[in-house]
């Protein structure tokens, strides 16, 4: 149950591996004018590798990182990394900040002091936060799991644990894709610790064997947000299928080429990120440049429950207008008598959930500050 503090300092023999086997890939070939068509492109990621080998300062990113106060416990078998920053001033506020793939805890690297300062950066004092911010086994510093079952609410369980050892007895939860999927479940099993969650991502959103019955109730604009997740799912989706069944296979490739590491994550910082398809745009290297992602699995593919999530933990949903067409709609359902269905969605269809509950499919459009109770359809 021990905390104890915790150091960034890779081995210079690390880094002088890495620089050595990004000087020496094997290139492969590609078509002609095909671009990203096809998947990464060549001439951007010889162009990142130079930049990585010869341009990117190891020992200025970490002294950076360690601006922040860095921690490991141990928690049901899991060394957790995790950054525990406590606000200016004294406070009850607390946030527990979860990221998602394929990024890490430095994620939050800017965001941090705007929590725990907000007056040394234009806000005010009586707004500030104390910081929990861990990384998800298999992630970062965390310990790489070594048995099967780590899945979502596992991660929630032992996020729930770190809160409990750092003293904190009601917290809020923020998270985004995978950091969304924990925060939900961490709503879901334990109500009375949340004080309310903010999720940038709504969990199975994209995930095909939740959707609701094609043949049911649904309005136009219903059937045409289902059309373009399933386009999304066939052009876009192969990572997610391969990363949730066969990740062994794939952990081969990825842990020994890391040129082949950054290929397979880039891709996925220049689509999912807002540069228009220029990567010098995107705010990703401290991320892909580090070596904090050599986990190529999840703690799972989805949430596989359903069920209230909290009736005592208020949820925002953080929306604005997306580059990819297929994030402008989200799905959620709730109870038909849950106040969240005023004024977020024009249209919506009545089903059941696995609780035996009457629901209501909602399309989320815009944010909704309304108390929830949060469903997967």
């Amino acid at each position: 149950m021990k905390i104890r503090p915790f150091t960034i300092e890779i081995a210079q023999s690390e880094i002088d591996d890495l620089k050595k086997r990004i000087s020496t890939w094997r290139e492969p070939d590609q078509l002609q004018a095909i671009g990203w068509a096809q998947g990464t492109e060549h001439e951007e990621l010889r162009r990142l590798m130079q930049h990585w080998r010869t341009g990117f300062d190891w020992r200025k990113h970490e002294a950076a990182w360690n601006i922040h106060p860095h921690y490991q416990t141990d928690i049901g078998g899991e060394t957790i990394h995790f950054i525990h920053a406590r606000a200016a001033v004294a406070t009850n506020r607390t946030v527990i900040l979860t990221h998602g793939w394929p990024g890490s805890v430095f994620e939050f690297h800017r965001l941090i002091p705007l929590l725990t300062d907000p007056l040394s950066h234009g806000g005010r004092q009586e707004d500030a936060f104390n910081v929990v911010a861990p990384s998800i086994p298999g992630y970062g510093f965390s310990s790489r799991p070594t048995r099967p079952g780590l899945n979502l609410f596992t991660v929630a369980d032992l996020w729930a644990e770190l809160m409990s050892r750092l003293g904190y007895k009601r917290y809020l939860a923020q998270g985004g894709d995978l950091g969304a999927s924990v925060s939900t479940c961490l709503a879901h099993a334990y109500p009375d610790s949340l004080a309310g969650v903010h999720l940038n991502f709504i969990p199975g959103s994209y995930s095909p064997p939740h959707d609701p019955d094609p043949d049911g109730d649904l309005s136009l604009e219903e059937r045409a947000f289902l059309e373009r997740k399933a386009g999304w799912a066939d052009l876009h989706g192969a990572y997610a299928h391969i990363q949730a069944t066969r990740p062994q296979t794939l952990a081969y490739g990825l842990t020994d080429s890391l040129v082949g590491l950054a290929a397979w994550m880039i891709e996925k910082f220049r689509d999912w990120s807002d540069c228009d398809g220029d990567l010098a745009n995107a705010a990703f290297r401290a991320t892909t440049c580090s070596p904090t992602s050599r986990s190529t699995g999840s703690p799972g593919p989805s949430l596989r429950r359903c069920g209230s999530i909290g009736k005592r933990a208020p949820v925002r949903l953080h929306s604005r207008p997306a580059r990819r067409s297929t994030s402008r709609l989200q799905w959620l359902c709730f109870p038909r008598n849950c106040r969240c269905r005023q004024g977020v969605g024009s249209s919506a269809s009545s089903r059941t959930s696995a609780s035996g509950q009457r629901c209501r499919a909602v399309v989320i459009s815009q944010p909704s500050s309304s108390p929830l109770c949060l469903h997967r359809i």
